[in-house]
């Protein structure tokens, strides 16, 4: 039996409603978050595994057809706590002069596990953010 599981999202204003499926299409989970980055990520922290894994994959996929941001990549990476391919894909996004780096490296959660590592502080110099 496979343990991929599916998510469906509604996003509204101030909330998002969440459920969570397995491969036979059963409700594992329903519950309605904040919309808020914080609030996502952490919701999201505790489905770690597949779910990141098919969002990946999901990803990838997405990837042959049209344009992906490595930074995309990079913050599933950072979640699964994959620290050298969340950097390898930063580094990429680096290259490619995306510009949400600047917003992104210092204010989204999703690269918090990352921000004490040196490669980090090597990155935001480059690009001149702050390295507090």
């Amino acid at each position: 039996m496979s343990s991929e599981k599916y998510i469906g999202l509604d996003v509204h204003q101030a909330t998002i409603s969440v459920a969570v499926m397995d491969s036979r299409g059963k409700l594992v989970m329903e519950s309605i978050v904040e919309t808020k980055a914080a609030t996502i990520l952490e919701f999201f922290a505790g489905l770690r595994g597949t779910l990141f894994v098919t969002l990946l994959r999901e990803l990838s996929e997405l990837s042959t057809r049209r344009y992906v941001s490595a930074i995309d990549f990079a913050s599933i990476y950072a979640g699964l706590g994959e620290k050298d391919l969340a950097f390898a894909s930063l580094e990429k996004a680096y290259q490619q002069r995306d510009p949400r780096l600047i917003i992104w490296l210092n204010l989204h959660p999703e690269f918090e596990t990352l921000r004490s590592d040196a490669r980090m502080h090597d990155l935001l110099r480059r690009i001149g953010l702050p390295n507090d």
